[in-house]
């Protein structure tokens, strides 16, 4: 659960995410089960999301060749998932590798999906994830997250990056009317939840 007054702003968001808890929901608390846990919630919105990472433990990391063994790197998983009115609308799990060096014990987190159109990335500092699809009039929209861990401060934008070609024989992708809003975002707070 967390305190929906500690918010500077009214989000209708929070309010729903407590609902869940208290039911249980199943896909809330499959969410929820990473090391570090951030529920993020829109101003005037009835939206909050998930990003949850799973982090080795220091003794988890191997190194990554007999030939380099300072420098080392273990799995991890990174769980994105968006709740609209209560409902699950979007969401994502990657798996990717942490890496760091014996010399310098800062990990970082990288992880892509096989068509290269979702990734996540963390360190010490931010988390970052962006996800790239078709949607509305076939224009390819790239969603972009970023969550400052010291502020717990979130940043989301989608950007229109093109029109896919047209169904009538014209095979180059064309960019978005000039007119038209070429990037839309929001900007928030999050809770943090950490297990180690």
């Amino acid at each position: 659960m967390y305190d929906c007054t500690k918010l500077p702003y009214v989000s209708a968001g929070c309010p729903s995410y407590n609902e869940m808890v208290a039911k249980g929901d199943k896909d809330l608390f499959g969410l929820i089960d990473g090391s570090h846990v951030f529920a993020c919630f829109r101003p005037n919105e009835d939206v909050f999301f998930i990003a949850s990472l799973i982090e080795p433990y220091p003794g988890e990391y191997t190194a990554r060749s007999a030939t380099s063994p300072n420098n080392l790197q273990s799995t991890g998983i990174f769980s994105y998932a968006r709740f609209k009115n209560g409902f699950q609308e979007d969401a994502t799990t990657l798996t990717g590798l942490w890496r760091k060096t014996k010399l310098i014990n800062v990990a970082t987190f990288s992880a892509k999906d096989d068509q290269n159109t979702t990734h996540a990335a963390a360190s010490d500092t931010e988390i970052s994830y962006d996800n790239s699809f078709r949607g509305l009039n076939n224009a390819r929209t790239v969603y972009a997250l970023h969550i400052r861990r010291s502020t717990l401060r979130f940043s989301e934008t989608y950007t229109v990056a093109e029109v896919a070609p047209d169904s009538k024989g014209s095979k180059a992708p064309t960019r978005p009317p000039t007119n038209a809003p070429a990037q839309l975002g929001s900007s928030g707070y999050c809770a943090e939840f950490s297990a180690h």
